[in-house]
């Protein structure tokens, strides 16, 4: 497809190589077409140690938009809980445009009750 993107997930290398471990032992007795198969499997238990990592994956930070006293022209200015940032109502967004937190956490009585996806 012209124009497509398609992203690359993220996956256990120790998973990827446990589950080709796995399918060596669900191998019947060894005749010549398991031995060509155990090769096999030894070369693709190599490929997947030798693919370099593609990410730098970091851990999520969880924040909120948290309303303040402050004014931004006409509007409220709403201040990130992480890092301070500061943001006018309208352009409050699901992430913090300076820090990256993910704006999903939901307080009832100053104590964390659910993560969720909020919307604008």
């Amino acid at each position: 497809m012209k124009g497509c993107v398609i992203m690359d997930e993220c996956i256990s290398r120790n998973k990827a190589i446990n589950a080709i471990k796995s399918l060596e032992s669900s191998m019947p007795a060894k005749d010549n077409y398991a031995k060509g198969y155990d090769a096999a499997l030894g070369r693709a238990l190599i490929a997947v140690r030798e693919v370099p990592p593609t990410t730098d994956v970091q851990p999520v930070k969880h924040g909120r938009w948290i309303r303040t006293d402050k004014s931004m022209g006409v509007e409220t200015a709403y201040a990130c809980s992480e890092c301070g940032y500061l943001v006018r109502e309208c352009d409050r967004t699901n992430y913090c445009g300076d820090c990256g937190s993910k704006m999903d956490i939901v307080y009832q009585d100053d104590k964390v009750t659910a993560i969720k996806v909020t919307g604008w």
